[in-house]
């Protein structure tokens, strides 16, 4: 009977942290309105790091008049805009058409 209830035991404690790992759900919706939030394409915004991931070859960035990006910088598209970004933090340095 000892070894049962130690084993019942150990089982109901394993349980414990799987539901500690959960989001309360009022968390989910907030992460969800947060990742909605319209992007603002100003000129010394942060772009978010999601927007960061299209970038524009070379060939492509001559071929619409845009210059030459600086060190540290790179242009990306976003929503059909061309956006000179600074590589590491994503601030907005220029935008194209």
């Amino acid at each position: 009977m000892k070894k049962f209830l130690a084993a019942l035991l150990c089982c109901a404690t394993l349980g414990v942290p799987l539901a500690y790992g959960q989001q309360p759900a009022g968390m989910q919706q907030h992460k969800q309105q947060h990742a909605q939030q319209p992007i603002v394409l100003k000129q010394g915004a942060m772009l978010p790091p999601a927007s960061r991931g299209t970038t524009v070859r070379k060939s492509e960035y001559k071929h619409h008049k845009l210059r030459t990006p600086g060190k540290g910088q790179k242009w990306v598209k976003v929503r059909g805009t061309y956006v000179l970004i600074n590589s590491a933090n994503g601030k907005i340095a220029a935008i194209g058409r």
